[in-house]
């Protein structure tokens, strides 16, 4: 007997391995199945809540740069910026935008006000902490949900993903859910959104690509209107939010405010001594200040002046022009200087450029998070993706070869349909053969070229009666097909199957019994946290091991299936058929060959493919100097 609590009630729930249902109602049954699928479902609750945390507030507040000293940003009604109801009725109301809230005011305080089903949009300048303000706002929403576990759960989603796919705004969280939060029941992430128990904190609609920003805008809208109760927060720049056509149809907007020039000085006086210079220097020249108030650019400033002299900070007229580029340049000699103790050095150019390289790509996938597995194939120019592929497809093609000697096998035992000399068969059946191998293998290597997908780590093997079905639904399909064909040949009194019979019949128990064992534990698992590099890398090359031994053992029985074809069904079907012409020989390196095949194939569809795919494309980016291979020690380097 276990405990759990749902809808804010405790409840005792008996679990059996099996009970009878003689004389139990259906109502008693579907209570049962009611209990279960509410017990999971408050399980991934719990297990998404945890995820939020870890994800988002935890680290995101540890990657600050002055992480112990957060200021509490002054706010601003902007609610002119969005689509409110009976806006045309409400001119007086618009008058008051852009009026400061009470001084101390907080993001959760005002939402708090705005009442059940509330919407808000937070704008802001660059580096003003609107990322920040969201996640100190999930975390204290995340608060109230340890007193009433049945509030809706805050969520933060990053928008700039929406981009890659561009889809509604249902189906994309669904998917964000699955794919970043580990979310794996679908039907558990559709009912969050349908029956609106999550609180979507919106990020990044400024770092969605321009052209795709205003198809956005309007998808959220019209998931705003059919969600009416669903409480949503989006961030924003306000440049990049003004310059859109449209607005959102949100019931608030607050704008945060800049830093004050006594914000700044309170801020700099808690590091004592260490920037004092600094707040001089901004005492004395007001641009400078300007530039100050941006919680991001203070925190640089503070990080590349600190323990500085007066006279050793640059004058502030060779400061104020070009003032970012040039505070970013001391703030990289600053982060140099601090690795320069580090026991492996890179030299500064070189690891400027593999930074700069990485940050261009990251710009143009809108990517606000880098693991070394999410590298892509795409981020190839032509040339490259080319050798890329053929390389790739030059291994893991093999793998296509089952179905590419089958298909070789139907087009060559076709040919067979118009040649009834058996004496002419068994003279040129060795140049048959290989010519039937070559096609096939160059078939096999070409069809991989031409699908190459995105790399997709195999992290985990789980089992899936729904693929079963499918994968043998499918089979019978191409066996009525291709049996039908035969058939008419069969009529015709020809020999179509009698020539490949050897190869196709095992190429049939291959496909029959590796491919449903493939279909229904290889299933596609969604990115976790990653806990150490290439994680997805090493876990995939072990499940890799897992389908040699399992292809190896299923090679063997079909070469029993071989044996049994040859000495047993075909005499079967013409007993004056001589097999003097095959020789023992062939017939052994075939053997030999179907086992190492049915193996590499078990390689290469556990989790090989994704391996060979991943080395190369890290070995073409660093022979092209776009990455170091050892991107892990880099990256700890970096940070």
């Amino acid at each position: 007997m276990t405990q759990t609590q749902i809808n804010g009630q405790v409840i005792s729930v008996t679990v059996y391995d099996s009970i009878r249902v003689d004389g139990l109602g259906t109502d008693h049954v579907n209570q049962v199945e009611n209990i279960n699928s509410s017990k999971r479902e408050y399980k991934w609750r719990k297990c998404l809540l945890r995820r939020v945390e870890v994800y988002w507030i935890e680290e995101h507040l540890k990657t600050l740069l002055h992480r112990k000293v957060l200021i509490e940003l002054g706010l601003e009604k902007r609610f002119d910026l969005v689509q409110r109801p009976f806006s045309h009725v409400r001119e007086e109301s618009l008058k008051k935008s852009g009026e400061p809230l009470p001084e101390g005011t907080r993001v959760i305080d005002f939402f708090n006000q705005m009442g059940e089903g509330r919407t808000l949009l937070i704008l802001g300048e660059p580096g003003s902490g609107k990322t920040t303000t969201l996640v100190k706002l999930a975390q204290s929403l995340i608060a109230r949900i340890e007193k009433d576990p049945t509030l809706p759960i805050p969520v933060v989603f990053d928008l700039s993903l929406w981009a890659n796919k561009r889809e509604t705004i249902a189906k994309w969280l669904v998917e964000v859910l699955f794919d970043e939060y580990g979310i794996t029941d679908k039907s558990i992430c559709e009912k969050w959104i349908k029956e609106e128990q999550l609180i979507l904190l919106l990020d990044g609609l400024d770092e969605v690509k321009a052209e795709h920003r205003n198809n956005c805008l309007l998808a959220l809208n019209q998931f705003i209107q059919s969600h009416g109760m669903t409480e949503i927060v989006v961030c924003c720049r306000i440049q990049e939010y003004q310059a859109i056509s449209n607005y959102l149809k949100l019931q608030d907007a607050i704008c945060i405010k800049t830093l004050t020039a006594e914000q700044i000085y309170e801020y700099l006086e808690q590091f004592g001594e260490q920037l004092v210079a600094l707040k001089t220097l901004l005492q004395q020249d007001i641009e400078l200040l300007e530039f100050a108030k941006s919680p991001l650019i203070l925190s640089v400033m503070s990080l590349v002046y600190q323990g500085c002299l007066l006279e050793d900070l640059p004058q502030p007229a060779s400061l104020r022009e070009n003032f970012h580029q040039k505070l970013f340049d001391a703030y990289i000699e600053k982060m140099f200087e601090r690795r320069r103790s580090s026991s492996q050095q890179y030299k500064k150019s070189q690891a400027k450029y593999w930074l700069a390289w990485l940050a261009s790509k990251m710009v143009e996938e809108s990517q606000t998070k880098f693991v070394i597995e999410g590298i892509k194939p795409e981020w190839l120019n032509f040339r490259q993706y080319v050798l890329y592929g053929i390389s790739t497809s030059l291994i893991t093609g093999f793998s296509r070869l089952p179905v590419a000697l089958f298909i070789t096998g139907l087009f060559f035992g076709m040919i067979m349909l118009s040649l009834d000399n058996h004496d002419y068969l068994k003279q040129n059946i060795h140049h048959f053969v290989k010519i039937y191998l070559a096609t096939a293998l160059i078939l096999s290597i070409l069809f991989e070229y031409f699908t190459l997908r995105d790399i997709k780590f195999i992290e985990t093997l789980q089992w899936s009666w729904i693929n079963v079905k499918e994968h043998i639904k499918w089979l019978l399909q191409l066996l009525f097909n291709s049996e039908h064909t035969r058939l008419k040949s069969y009529t015709t009194g020809c020999l179509n199957i009698f020539i490949f019979g050897p190869i196709i019949f095992p190429l049939w128990v291959l496909i029959i019994v590796f491919g449903i064992p493939t279909s229904s534990i290889i299933i596609p698992e969604p990115e976790k946290e990653k806990i150490v590099p290439n994680q997805s890398v090493w876990k995939s090359l072990k499940n890799s091991i897992i389908g040699v031994l399992i292809g190896v053992l299923i090679g063997g029985l079909i070469v029993e299936a071989f044996y049994w074809w040859i000495y047993f069904i075909t005499p079967a079907f013409d007993p004056e058929f001589d097999f003097n012409f095959y020789n023992l020989k062939i017939v052994q390196t075939i053997k030999y060959l179907f086992i190492g095949l049915s193996g590499l194939i078990g390689w290469v569809s556990y989790g090989g493919r994704t391996c060979i795919q991943h080395f190369y494309l890290r070995l073409i980016l660093t022979l092209k100097g776009y990455t170091p291979w050892n991107y892990a020690r880099f990256l700890k380097y970096a940070q």
